[in-house]
């Protein structure tokens, strides 16, 4: 069984006519939350086994857009890691169960968001998704993870038209 836990990270429980018991995850037959996938056996022990997580990203500029990189080293609890960037931007990681949710974003007067998906969510997409997102992978010690980025101020331009960010995650 796979305990389930609250979005806190403490376990979820039970009580059955004055017995406590931890409830099984509900989240590991799928992951319904865009920004999250399914994570593999071999990456989900790994991740799990791990007590820090490095972030290598690059976001190129375009027109507006200021160039932003850098590479955070962060501590994982095996639950959730999170650090400021560059211009008022964020790096969120998290699991739940199977399910590992990654978001990374440069927020201040351009707002470029990248989250992990699993093909097939729903995520709001817009009937045709490619008008409004640009998708591309991200490596995660070795695994390809399935990522979009959105860029909310550049409605006017399609995405195949401003170069898709340069990310890797590694937990060690």
């Amino acid at each position: 069984m796979t305990i389930g836990r609250t979005s806190s990270g403490a376990i979820k429980i039970k009580t059955d006519g004055g017995t406590t018991r931890a409830v099984e995850c509900d989240c590991c037959g799928s992951c319904d939350l865009c920004g999250a996938v399914i994570a593999s056996a071999p990456l989900l022990n790994l991740i799990k086994n791990a007590t820090s997580v490095s972030v290598n990203y690059d976001f190129p500029s375009f027109s507006y857009f200021q160039q932003v990189s850098g590479t955070e080293t962060l501590s994982w609890n095996g639950i959730y890691a999170f650090a400021d960037i560059q211009y008022d931007g964020a790096i969120s990681i998290g699991l739940i169960g199977n399910c590992f949710g990654f978001s990374i974003g440069e927020v201040s007067g351009s707002n470029r968001i990248v989250n992990f998906y699993t093909s097939g969510q729903d995520c709001g997409f817009p009937t045709d998704p490619f008008l409004v997102h640009q998708f591309f992978t991200i490596p995660v010690n070795g695994y390809n993870i399935d990522a979009f980025q959105s860029v909310t101020f550049m409605t006017a331009y399609p995405p195949g038209f401003y170069p898709s960010p340069s990310i890797s995650i590694s937990f060690s």
